[in-house]
């Protein structure tokens, strides 16, 4: 079976986000299960070597989104014989909507809404048109979030929803000897650190974060990611740009505690590579995050008001939290969400 996905990533460089890491695992998968894999994805570098495994990439040189879905227009008038057409965004089908072949959307937040924060009420509406045209000529909808498949409701497309989470890798993402990461990271053992993982933009409130964990004593705030948005730094905050796998798996067992104050999220893939190491989350109460961070068991979600009161008590005792925390993750193993995500496409 031949299958094209339409997205904003490239095969070849690691990006940082939730998409990325989907994508990833899913064409592991499908690679598993013999399909023919072909990716419309955006350029973002000059390296060959393929992350992300598929048979053939159409690259898209761009410097945003909005310049990748304007050149994506193009493809409306280039053959594509693929049995399934699998976009990552709703606006990145438009050019496909006339193509022979099964038609999937996956839905990774609430973009519409997202937009109207960013971009303004215009532009969103705008944006809004262009998804509910892609999506009524979609065979179905996947969504990571059942805020997502809420909102969708509302546009009359219930029989196409399909509310499917993302996964996590527990073959790579598993406890590790804390002691030794620590060591590798330039960290003592007995440090308290929180840590943060993606990335530096307004809405997931890094500032917030970064002020309330300055408020604990003693407790050292680590940022893996990248982004524009700017905050204040101090001895106690260490930055690292995006990592692989085999690293990121290894900051996360420095930590005592997975930190995230988002505005918005679906089911962020970092907060179930946290639980599968058995690290606990203190999060804000956004998207699916509450069927995964449960009260006291796998972490706390939380307000403003207690947001730095719940992170001292997690980093006081985090092993309270451990066993439950991988208990968790085992629900989300990408082998049970691949399998799921097969059948739709199938």
């Amino acid at each position: 079976m031949k299958i094209t996905i339409v997205t904003d990533i490239d095969p070849h460089n690691q990006t940082v986000g939730g998409i990325y890491n989907y994508v990833s695992y899913l064409c592991k998968n499908l690679k598993k299960n013999n399909f023919h894999i072909e990716i419309i994805g955006r350029t973002r570098g000059n390296k060959k070597t393929k992350l992300i495994p598929y048979d053939k990439f159409f690259g898209i040189k761009s410097s945003s989104n909005y310049t990748f879905l304007f050149k994506l227009l193009k493809f409306f008038f280039i053959k594509n014989n693929s049995d399934v057409i699998f976009s990552q965004r709703a606006d990145f089908m438009l050019p496909f909507i006339f193509k022979k072949g099964k038609k999937v959307v996956v839905y990774h937040g609430t973009p519409f809404l997202e937009m109207s924060h960013k971009k303004g009420f215009l532009t969103s509406r705008i944006f809004n048109l262009l998804e509910m045209i892609t999506l009524k000529s979609c065979d179905r909808i996947i969504v990571v979030s059942s805020k997502t498949k809420e909102y969708l409701s509302k546009c009359s497309l219930n029989s196409k929803i399909v509310n499917i989470p993302v996964g996590v890798d527990i073959n790579i993402f598993k406890p590790k000897d804390k002691k030794k990461a620590r060591k590798k990271y330039g960290f003592k053992f007995n440090d308290k650190i929180a840590l943060y993982v993606g990335r530096f933009s307004v809405e997931k409130q890094i500032g917030f974060i970064v002020d309330e964990i300055k408020k604990l004593q003693n407790v050292k705030l680590v940022l893996v990611g990248e982004g524009n948005y700017k905050f204040k730094i101090n001895d106690n905050i260490k930055i690292f740009k995006p990592v692989p796998h085999k690293e990121l798996v290894e900051i996360i067992n420095c930590a005592d505690c997975l930190v995230l104050f988002s505005k918005y999220e679906g089911m962020p893939t970092v907060v179930l590579e946290a639980l599968a190491c058995g690290v606990p989350v203190v999060s804000s109460d956004v998207g699916d995050i509450k069927n995964a961070v449960v009260t006291n068991k796998t972490g706390f979600l939380v307000s403003k008001n207690n947001f730095a009161a719940l992170v001292n008590k997690v980093i006081a005792n985090p092993l309270k939290y451990r066993s439950g925390c991988i208990k968790m993750a085992q629900n989300y193993s990408w082998a049970k969400i691949a399998k799921r995500t097969i059948k739709v496409l199938a």
